[in-house]
């Protein structure tokens, strides 16, 4: 079979090479081993992404060759000695009576979480529409009512049906009480509303126990409301109590309850009562082939309860065989699911063979740690003779022991996207992958038994599938050392927990590039297919599609995604590898970091699903920006004032200022992603290291700070012939130095100016405003800082040296505390103009808005002395003669080459 790819990754390729499952472990295991024997950094990342591509794609990039994993080379052959049991796992039965003869615990309060949702993968005979006829004159003097019909009853799935779970007799059993009157009005919801709660325990439940057991009774709410009331928390939810009920009148409970409720509710006429035990088979596990044992067990099994009306009405028992070798893994055939449906059911041959072919609505396909060739299933099969053949049947494994965890709809351990992208320690993995190594290595130790479940008719359960027939086990099961088994699990892991590292302990802006996270949400799909099967709702078919090989043709080979039963399937994810494995993976050095090539991406549904946020909204999380663009709180289609940035500040710095000249910070390394499968505005490159003189670029940094204050200083509103509010020119405010602003005369900057004396407390706040620390909160579009050279250079400062932050912050502080005045800073601005009485004025008598200023308390009171007039016509007029525009200066040693375009043709 010629394998297809959706890059030509390695051209010139050799063919696949097939391999054993232990002999893929044995060359993963080969290939890993190289990283210990490297002391180079980048042939020590090259080793690693070797291994890492053997796990992930199946590629031995060394060899040029990708592989082919062959499971069924392990299947079994003779000699082998197998252990074989036989027991019953659960009950379901429907009976109009209530078959209890043993002590109940009856619900307080009704909770839906107890309600019946999930198929049976039964179905039952109810009584669901009644109807209403009128009797004719001729018989009016019989009957002084119209007569109550109900039609013939129909086969209905019970999770469909509205119901209450009632009580509970052990910890696996539960019993429930059904409504189909309500199933029509019900629209396919089975919980019933509060009023139909209510209805049942004020008329059905408490009057029964009234009746029958007066003495019990006093520990009753009188009604359901009370009850409510009692039970209720602090925080909404509902205590679960019981109380208790002789088992000896169990039974006649059950009839005065419905005869109560069908007196006082039309609705109720024709409930049935549901008896269900669940996952007991370990208690009632007995030597197969022997119908003594199996009678025993099935008398075990029904002890507490009315044999009589079980058998009589709608009853089910889940008879299980389990076939296990001591210190190995019994895994089921892909290949071999319709043997074991029609051994254990009605079919025929060739319709076992349509039931287990995809796409099917009966059968569902259960793939086992990402190997295709080794599968359970399970069937809902529609039966010849539903009174003694099987209704479902199912076939798994039971290294569930140690997976299993039913939580958020799934059956398996599982990992969220969401925990992916922090690690645990210094190493930045995931705590998720680390707990699951530890499982994966006490694995070895555990011997994994194949087991095969039959719904069936409780009448024929006692000598139904007593044995599993020899002819069946070599045709059906594969057989793995637990070593190996395991061990291929933990390659899986250790990959997966490999990358997921390398993309945690990139930059932030690789980390959450699209390609990255498209390949991150690919690797929580594929760590979540080792314990369970793979997700094929519709977000992971979404990272099925985007993430493996996708082709049209079976040929190609193994559909992860059903095609539809007619017309052409188009391009679906394939397995051709024998195994689950994703496209073209770049890993550094060749990348960044590790990411998918240059392609697909996903849904912004799927981004959601399994990170909670989109791409854009993580990258704003991991790199936030020095304030929050008002745009995201405001209706689509708003467009705000578009403002340009500050001109860099053009005043010579040879030497940087004392305060700054004994820095020594190292910069982490710069994040670098250059691979050609990249758009060429996609791509990062290097432009100079900031550490090879910090001193000079914090220097330039206040500089720039300087020059912004004035840059960003207006003019009159309103008032167009009103000269500006600065004197200074704008290649002046470009120019403008330390000892300008630490000059007292005012009038040297203003034309006019509002200005008071600060408290320390006021001038300390005004530096948390303008240089503000590490957790500093962001304010929500301001006015003048989001277009302030400075303001973005301190934020990519902060993200660069986010632990020396405070150390830069204390020396800048000390040429703040140099000035003698800066803008009086407010929450969203730099510049404030309304008059403000608080505030003095220069010149005196000013009637107009002016700037406000707050005065350091260190220096004396300012004075107004205006300089010499000046033909300021001629100076504007220079002003406004085009310059050539400066390059925008770098705050760090990367740009984004798309950025760049974008600033240099604005």
């Amino acid at each position: 079979m010629a394998l297809v790819h959706p890059f030509d990754a390695l051209p010139g390729e050799n063919e696949p090479l097939a391999l054993s499952l232990l002999e893929f472990n044995n060359m993963f295991v080969d290939l890993d081993a190289r990283r210990a024997q490297e002391n180079d950094e980048r042939i020590l990342a090259a080793a690693q992404s070797d291994a890492l591509m053997l796990g992930l794609m199946g590629l031995n990039a060394p060899a040029r060759r990708r592989v082919v994993i062959e499971p069924l080379r392990n299947r079994l052959r003779w000699p082998y000695q197998l252990d074989i049991s036989r027991d019953f796992d659960s009950l379901i039965s429907f009976t109009d009576e209530l078959p209890v003869t043993q002590d109940l615990y009856l619900y307080r309060v009704f909770h839906q979480t107890m309600t019946l949702t999930k198929s049976l993968h039964v179905k039952v005979r109810m009584q669901t529409r009644p109807g209403q006829v009128g009797v004719g004159p001729m018989r009016r003097r019989l009957y002084s009512q119209s007569i109550i019909l109900w039609q013939p009853p129909q086969l209905v799935h019970p999770h469909k049906v509205p119901n209450v779970c009632i009580a509970q007799v052990g910890a696996r059993h539960s019993i429930r009480l059904f409504f189909p009157a309500l199933m029509e009005a019900a629209e396919g919801r089975a919980d019933l509303t509060e009023d139909q709660l209510s209805a049942v325990y004020d008329h059905g439940l408490y009057p029964a126990i009234c009746n029958l057991a007066p003495e019990l009774a006093t520990n009753w709410s009188p009604s359901y409301a009370a009850a409510k009331l009692r039970a209720r928390n602090l925080n909404g939810t509902y205590q679960i109590g019981t109380h208790p009920f002789p088992g000896n009148t169990a039974s006649l409970l059950g009839r005065t309850v419905k005869r109560y409720l069908q007196t006082a509710l039309p609705w109720t006429n024709a409930c049935v009562w549901m008896v269900q035990i669940q996952g007991v088979k370990e208690a009632h596990t007995h030597a197969p082939n022997d119908i003594l044992d199996s009678y025993t067990s099935f008398g075990a099994l029904m002890a507490g309860f009315l044999l009589e009306l079980i058998l009589r009405g709608q009853s089910w028992v889940d008879v299980g065989l389990q076939i296990s070798q001591e210190n190995h893994v019994l895994q089921w055939r892909t290949d071999a699911h319709h043997f074991l449906a029609k051994e254990f059911s009605d079919l025929s041959q060739n319709g076992a063979a349509r039931l287990c072919t995809l796409p099917s609505r009966s059968y569902h396909r259960d793939y086992v740690a990402g190997l295709v060739d080794l599968s359970g299933f399970r069937a809902t099969l529609n039966p010849r003779h539903p009174d003694t053949d099987s209704a479902y049947i199912q076939a798994y494994t039971t290294d569930k022991s140690l997976i299993a965890h039913l939580e958020a709809g799934r059956h398996g351990l599982f990992m969220r996207g969401r925990d992916t992208l922090c690690g645990d320690g210094d190493d930045h993995t995931p705590a998720y992958c680390k707990r699951m190594m530890d499982i994966y290595q006490a694995g070895v130790r555990h011997t994994t038994a194949a087991r095969v479940e039959a719904r069936i008719p409780a009448r024929s359960a006692v000598r139904a599938m007593l044995d599993f027939p020899e002819r069946l086990l070599e045709q059906t099961l594969c057989r793995y050392p637990a070593v190996d088994w395991w061990q291929w699990r933990q390659i899986r892991m250790i990959c997966i927990s490999e990358t997921l590292a390398l993309q945690n302990s990139a930059h932030p802006s690789l980390r959450y590039k699209r390609e990255a996270l498209n390949l991150t949400a690919a690797l929580v799909w594929l760590s979540n297919g080792l314990n369970s099967r793979p997700d094929d709702d519709q977000y992971g078919r979404d990272v099925m599609i985007t993430s493996c090989i996708t082709a049209g043709n079976r040929d190609h080979g193994t559909f992860l995604i059903p095609p539809p039963a007619q017309g052409e399937p188009g391009e679906l994810p394939v397995v051709q590898q024998g195994a689950i494995f994703l496209r073209d993976i770049l890993f550094p050095p060749t990348s960044g970091v590790p990411r998918f090539s240059y392609g697909m991406e996903l849904n912004d549904a799927t981004w959601i699903h399994y990170f909670h946020q989109t791409p854009d909204q993580l990258r704003l999380k991991a790199l936030p920006p020095p304030y929050v663009p008002r745009r995201q709180l405001l209706e689509a289609g708003r467009v705000p004032t578009q403002k340009r940035m500050s001109r860099p500040q053009e005043a010579p710095v040879d030497n940087p200022l004392p305060e700054l000249a004994n820095l020594r910070f190292t910069l982490p390394p710069v994040p670098q992603d250059v691979a050609d499968d990249l758009p060429y505005e996609e791509q990062v490159e290097y432009l100079g290291d900031m550490a090879d003189n910090l001193p000079l670029e914090m220097t330039r940094l206040w500089q720039q700070f300087l020059s912004d204050l004035l840059q960003k200083c207006g003019n009159l509103r309103g008032a167009r012939a009103d000269a500006s509010h600065c004197r200074l020119s704008i290649r002046e405010r470009q120019n403008i130095t330390q000892e300008a602003i630490a000059n007292t005369n005012l009038a040297l900057i203003f034309r006019r100016v509002q200005y008071r004396t600060s408290t320390r407390q006021e001038w300390a706040a005004a530096f948390e405003r303008y240089f503000s620390p590490l957790d500093g909160k962001n304010p929500i579009q301001p006015q003048n800082f989001p277009n302030m050279l400075y303001w973005m250079r301190w934020a990519e400062l902060k993200t660069l040296l986010p632990n020396r932050i405070g150390h830069l912050r204390r020396q800048l502080r000390l040429l703040f505390n140099q000035l003698c005045w800066v803008p009086q800073p407010v929450s969203d601005r730099v510049w404030l103009y309304q008059r403000d009485d608080r505030f003095q004025i220069f010149p005196q008598g000013c009637t107009s808005n002016a700037p406000q200023i707050l005065m350091n308390p260190s220096f004396g009171r300012p004075h107004w002395n205006p300089p010499p007039a000046v033909d300021e016509d001629r100076a504007d007029a220079e002003e406004v003669i085009p310059q050539p525009r400066a390059r925008r200066p770098q705050p760090i040693p990367y740009v984004h080459l798309r950025q760049e375009e974008e600033e240099s043709s604005e």
